[in-house]
């Protein structure tokens, strides 16, 4: 990795004192400090996703633009980068990625755009896109008695715009500006379901992404 950054810092104009300087900078910032002097054929896929960083931050930019950097990592990976995109944040720095990685996003964007077939649908600054009163209540349903949940049973609620069952859990969505969690928790426990639990829950980067498409599907 060592000798990589070196050729990288010489392309762009770094030299003697400076060239380790920044060697040694970048090494830290991209936690490779103790794998520097190994053969990067040795290393997994989430440290040469680390190296390609060290390599496009050499120079100290102001503007980074990367493709898929979370691409394939593992999680202590994911963790790692995430780090670095944070840190480089906090030193003032524009970074510009693609990704598909929508958790990752959302914990390290200021701003996202959403594209769907070619076409950018949705941008925006991600805790503006995020507001619970832009997308609708999102609430989670913990029951007893899932087999007695039916589809034409939800669908009966007023402002039901989609839900999911998984196990005991129950996932609904409302449309904007309707609160449905008392007749949602009416139906479930006159329906024998038997309700343990019922809380609202912070909308995402991918229900924002779902209702994109659910809302091109229809369109």
């Amino acid at each position: 990795a060592r000798s990589i950054l070196e050729i990288t810092g010489k392309l762009k104009g770094l030299s003697g004192a400076d060239l380790r300087r920044e060697i040694a900078r970048v090494l830290d910032l991209s936690g490779l400090v103790s794998h520097a002097d190994r053969r990067t054929g040795s290393y997994s896929k989430g440290m040469l996703q680390r190296l390609a960083v060290a390599q496009a931050i050499m120079g100290d930019p102001e503007l980074l633009i990367l493709d898929e950097p979370m691409l394939g990592v593992d999680p202590a990976a994911r963790v790692q980068m995430r780090e670095i995109f944070l840190e480089l944040r906090r030193g003032g720095k524009t970074i510009l990625f693609s990704s598909h990685e929508l958790y990752e996003l959302e914990r390290v964007a200021d701003m996202v755009g959403m594209i769907y077939q070619g076409r950018v649908m949705i941008e925006g600054w991600v805790k503006e896109l995020l507001k619970q009163d832009a997308l609708g209540m999102r609430v989670l349903a913990e029951v007893l008695r899932p087999q007695y949940i039916t589809p034409s049973l939800i669908q009966s609620i007023e402002g039901v715009r989609h839900f999911e069952l998984e196990g005991s859990r129950l996932r609904v969505e409302f449309t904007e500006g309707l609160d449905g969690r008392e007749k949602l928790s009416e139906v479930l426990v006159n329906c024998g379901a038997g309700l343990i639990g019922l809380s609202v829950v912070n909308p995402t980067l991918e229900d924002l992404f779902m209702d994109m498409v659910r809302g091109a599907a229809k369109s």
